[in-house]
């Protein structure tokens, strides 16, 4: 089955792509942010409150091993599940 796009909202910067968890690995820790699928602007949380510049997301990316939008069970693990939008499906579980 392949995963559902996870998405916390519209892309508040370009009106245009869905901001997405992506998760970064480093050996054996996780890390999370908040980057639209359409224009690649980056918060460091869902509450899409404090932004990362593009420079800071790409020094992430060059130190870790792989990074990937993030899974339902990612999101779970970060604890951020409550901030998926409301009006997806996971599972075939209506997410309201």
């Amino acid at each position: 089955m392949v995963d559902p796009i996870l998405y916390v909202s519209q892309c508040p910067v370009c009106d245009q792509g869905l901001v997405r968890i992506r998760t970064f690995s480093q050996l054996s820790h996780l890390y999370s942010i908040c980057q639209c699928d359409e224009c690649d602007a980056s918060w460091t949380s869902p509450t899409l409150a404090q932004r990362i510049s593009r420079i800071d997301v790409d020094r992430m990316a060059s130190e870790c091993t792989s990074s990937h939008w993030s899974s339902l069970e990612e999101v779970c693990l970060f604890g951020w599940a409550g901030f998926i939008h409301p009006n997806q499906r996971i599972n075939g579980i209506e997410n309201k």
